[in-house]
């Protein structure tokens, strides 16, 4: 058994697997996967770029926490504020629909 099965059996209070299939699924269930990845996408890099802009920049223009900004910067927000788009939209003159995109879903289909 693997250590890591061990970790598991013990997290989980089930008794450690010794198959080793069944410990691959265990692990591979167990791992963190996204559910369902949202398909929107943020353009805070493009229009930064656009108005040459760096993100300690953006932070003192609009006040926004450095971690909102840099997971807007890499897409890696999973939620923001409205007070936070209105403050960015206000920052690059733009609309709501230039700072976020929708990406129909089959896009996230194609390999």
């Amino acid at each position: 058994m693997t250590a890591v099965g061990e970790c598991f059996a013990k997290k989980h209070r089930v008794q450690p697997y010794t198959d080793a299939a069944l410990c691959g699924f265990l692990l591979f269930y167990a791992s963190p996967h996204p559910i369902n990845k949202a398909m929107i996408r943020c353009n805070l890099s493009t229009l930064m770029g656009r108005d040459k802009l760096r993100i300690s920049d953006v932070v003192r223009e609009t006040g926004l926490n450095r971690s909102t900004i840099t997971a807007l910067y890499k897409e890696t927000a999973t939620r923001v504020d409205l007070p936070a788009i209105d403050l960015l939209c206000r920052l690059f003159r733009c609309q709501v629909g230039e700072l976020f995109e929708h990406l129909p879903e089959a896009a996230e289909e194609s390999p």
